[in-house]
C-alpha cells in the first residue's frame, strides 16, 4: 500500500521535513535518502509521522527519499540547493 508523502521547504537548503499523511505508523518507519544514481546516502529510523533531515552534507541536487513501514511504502523527490 502506498502512503503520501510531503516534503517542505522544497526546494530547500538547510534541511527537509518529510511528513507521512494518512494513517499513522504503528511501529518504526525506515527513511532512506537516494541520490538519482541511486546511491543510498542517508537512512534514519522515525518514530512518528514526520522527520527531519539535515541536508547540510549534500551538495546541490535532485534526491529521491524513500519511507517503508510494514506493508506501506511511498516515495518523493526534493530539490536541495
Amino acid at each position: 500500500e502506498n502512503v503520501q508523502l510531503r516534503g517542505f521547504p522544497n526546494p530547500a537548503h538547510v534541511q527537509i521535513t518529510i511528513a507521512f499523511s494518512g494513517q499513522a505508523p504503528r511501529s518504526s518507519s525506515l527513511l532512506s535518502v537516494y541520490d538519482m544514481t541511486g546511491r543510498l546516502l542517508h537512512q534514519q529510523w522515525v518514530p512518528g509521522s514526520e522527520a527531519i533531515i539535515d541536508l547540510q552534507p549534500f551538495q546541490a541536487g535532485i534526491y529521491q527519499v524513500h519511507w517503508q513501514c510494514a506493508r506501506q511504502s511511498g516515495r518523493i523527490a526534493f530539490v536541495k540547493e
